[in-house]
């Protein structure tokens, strides 16, 4: 399958946002292993995987929450920064490395 990994500043399934508070940020981990403990659920994911890094777009990234079922809420480890992902992207690079 071809990677279609888009440019980093375009990608509308991968955006920068502002760093969350320690309150929100609970919030997001909490709605992680909320969503990765439902028997019917989108993605593959375990709870275990909170915390679990993989590579995008030439970034070191770790997975901090869910911000809903299809987004979850990663850091670049590098920079020190905050991204909305879709699911399927961190989903596909941990479990199909």
């Amino acid at each position: 399958m071809e990677d279609k990994q888009k440019d980093f500043t375009t990608a509308t399934d991968f955006k920068k946002i502002n760093t969350p508070s320690p309150s929100i940020l609970k919030h997001y981990e909490k709605l992680y292993d909320r969503n990765q403990n439902k028997f019917i659920r989108r993605s593959k994911l375990e709870p275990s995987h909170r915390g679990a890094e993989f590579e995008y777009l030439g970034r070191q990234m770790k997975i901090i929450g869910s911000i809903d079922e299809r987004q979850l809420l990663v850091l670049d480890i590098e920079e020190d920064l905050y991204y909305m992902i879709h699911i399927d992207i961190p989903t596909e690079k941990i479990l199909n490395p």
